[in-house]
């Protein structure tokens, strides 16, 4: 099964329609990174990357993400540039479940973990986070004259 945490960004509203229905694979972005496919990641900061501010309604100026119990069975890892037609074909060997971009080894940043349009239904969202950023600036510092 290989069965993990990991984190998925999203807004209030898109939480809300994920915690009802499901991940919608037709709301995935065909031009991400590594395809089509419901992005996670083991760092919430990755995560944030992807959340958005809430424009309106109950949770204005907030942002969400969902920390979900991803299935990833036999993994793809992809420690190489972007999507290529190489990974389409090993993707498209049908011997994978889950592709691992492994940005950390790449580039010294974050590993995202996908799953494409096939696998997407191997993940459910078991804690929904709600959070505001607040930045430096933001802070007001008591000791500061």
């Amino acid at each position: 099964v290989n069965e993990i945490y990991l984190f998925h960004g999203t807004s209030p509203s898109g939480v809300a329609a994920i915690a009802r229905q499901g991940f919608d694979i037709r709301r995935a972005a065909g031009t991400a990174c590594y395809g089509q496919g419901v992005y996670f990641s083991e760092c919430s900061s990755k995560s944030d990357e992807y959340a958005a501010v809430e424009e309106e309604g109950l949770h204005k100026g907030l942002c969400a993400m969902l920390l979900c119990r991803v299935s990833l069975g036999t993994v793809l890892t992809w420690p190489h540039a972007e999507f290529s037609e190489e990974l389409k074909v090993a993707w498209n060997s049908g011997h994978y479940h889950s592709i691992l971009g492994d940005r950390q080894q790449l580039r010294g940043t974050y590993r995202e973990f996908v799953l494409p349009p096939k696998s997407c239904f191997g993940s459910y969202p078991e804690y929904l986070i709600v959070y505001k950023r607040i930045f430096d600036d933001d802070c007001s510092d008591s000791g500061s004259p």
